[in-house]
């Protein structure tokens, strides 16, 4: 009898694991340059080196994104989110209203939480296809000022580099960054955060 006493005591000792969705501290939503694993080694992504849960998908617009943004993000319990689309919402045409309307409900979908917003990363050599993606990023700009959301531009950080360096050695082809690209993006964050 006093053996099943001890045996249930500690067994109340236990902590239950309970169902409940725990907060994991980073979520991060975007298109393949979030995604990465296409272009990188698995754990070189820039969500990745951040400790950060990786909600990218490759092709995504943020049309997409906010579809996806309760299941793929919310679930998680985020203390804090990070947003990147704009390449293929350029790419796709995917108009400017609408652009800035699909961030700002992402934005006012996370409530409290802690937000960055990210540029898109320019391309690395074809200028005619930046020009299309100038907008998105000006976009991105207004909303993080206007909302006073912490901004991580890395179209200025890559088009700064390719003054002093050679821009694709950053990048596994035109447009997503390789290892070396995505560690600036992760080192841009931690050294914003």
């Amino acid at each position: 009898m006093k053996l099943n006493k001890l045996l249930l005591l500690s067994l109340l000792a236990i902590p239950l694991i309970s169902s409940k969705s725990y907060a994991r501290d980073i979520v991060c939503i975007g298109d393949s340059v979030t995604y990465a694993n296409t272009y990188v080694s698995p754990g070189e992504g820039y969500c990745e080196l951040i400790g950060g849960i990786n909600a990218g998908v490759s092709g995504n617009t943020s049309t997409q994104g906010l579809a996806r943004f309760k299941a793929d993000v919310l679930t998680h319990n985020p203390k804090q989110i990070i947003i990147m689309f704009g390449l293929n919402d350029a790419a796709y045409h995917v108009p400017i209203a609408e652009y800035k309307s699909n961030i700002s409900r992402m934005v006012r979908m996370s409530g409290n939480r802690k937000i960055i917003l990210m540029t898109a990363n320019p391309y690395a050599i074809d200028y005619a296809r930046n020009a299309e993606l100038a907008p998105y990023v000006e976009a991105i700009r207004a909303i993080a000022g206007k909302k006073h959301i912490r901004l991580v531009d890395n179209y200025q950080t890559f088009s700064e580099l390719s003054v002093r360096e050679y821009l694709p050695g950053y990048y596994a082809d035109v447009l997503h960054p390789n290892a070396k690209g995505q560690k600036i993006i992760a080192d841009k964050i931690k050294g914003d955060t």
